[in-house]
């Protein structure tokens, strides 16, 4: 199987972040100084922010249209590669499921507001299928994962941690992105962006052609 080096798999939390008119500054400097080439969102994430759209229109949410073109907006956006199913990473995914200690990813309360799909255990899935770097604000959730599985490692872009350390010297990992300290010495730009409801993804300056795997 050919693997994906220098590949950076954002979680749904990191892409709805920016896909906001105004993101967290340092969410948005991390992917601004990514390299050409290195991010990827999940068939997964396309899913959970679709069903966001669907539940908001069904609510008569007035937001409906509005986050719904924030998505096309990520689609659209050349940074990304979409990373579709793959036989390998249902296997994984399957692994994980029968898991009993990660239950809980997919087996939804009761009383819970919404059902449970175990996106978070089929991103982590795509993530070792391919050796990609998972970009997460939701350490928890992957550090109980990670507790099961060897990821290729966590990373949060607001403060730069490594949740779960990459292999050493692993390829999955920039050079300029191996050390945290290069992406955060210098002070985050915390001035707002406003271009009536565009989101700021649509207005982030695209890259070169995404390296070819």
């Amino acid at each position: 199987m050919s693997r994906l080096t220098s590949l950076h798999l954002l979680d749904t939390d990191v892409v709805s972040t920016l896909s906001r008119p105004n993101p967290d500054p340092q969410v948005a400097e991390w992917f601004a100084r990514a390299e050409p080439g290195t991010l990827a969102v999940s068939w997964s994430t396309v899913f959970e922010l679709q069903f966001g759209v669907e539940l908001a229109r069904r609510g008569g949410s007035p937001h409906a249209d509005t986050f719904e073109r924030n998505l096309l907006g990520v689609l659209r956006n050349r940074r990304f590669r979409v990373l579709l199913p793959t036989v390998e990473a249902a296997r994984q995914r399957a692994r994980m499921f029968a898991t009993p200690e990660l239950r809980g990813f997919f087996a939804a309360k009761p009383d819970a507001r919404k059902p449970r799909f175990g996106e978070d255990l089929t991103i982590a899935a795509t993530a070792m299928s391919v050796g990609a770097v998972i970009v997460t604000m939701n350490s928890k959730d992957f550090l109980l994962i990670a507790g099961h599985f060897t990821l290729p490692g966590v990373l949060h872009p607001a403060t730069g941690e490594w949740t779960v350390q990459p292999p050493s010297g692993s390829a999955a990992v920039p050079k300029s992105l191996r050390r945290s300290s290069e992406l955060f010495a210098t002070t985050h730009r915390t001035h707002r962006i406003t271009a009536g409801r565009q989101s700021w993804i649509e207005r982030a300056p695209a890259c070169s052609e995404p390296a070819k795997s």
